[in-house]
C-alpha cells in the first residue's frame, strides 16, 4: 500500500473493486492471515 500512496484499507479495497469491474484484474482475496490474496492481470 505504501508504493500506491493509498493510506487506508477501505480505499485499497475500493480501488481493487473498481479495477475488477473494469476487467483489468481478477482479485481473489484470502480471508486467512496465513495465506496470500491473488491478483491476476487480465490486460
Amino acid at each position: 500500500m505504501a508504493l500506491s500512496h493509498i493510506k487506508t484499507l477501505p480505499s485499497y479495497h475500493k480501488y481493487l473493486k473498481e479495477l475488477q469491474e473494469l476487467g483489468i484484474i481478477k482479485y481473489t482475496p484470502s480471508y486467512h492471515p496465513g495465506y496470500k490474496s491473488e491478483v491476476e492481470f487480465l490486460v
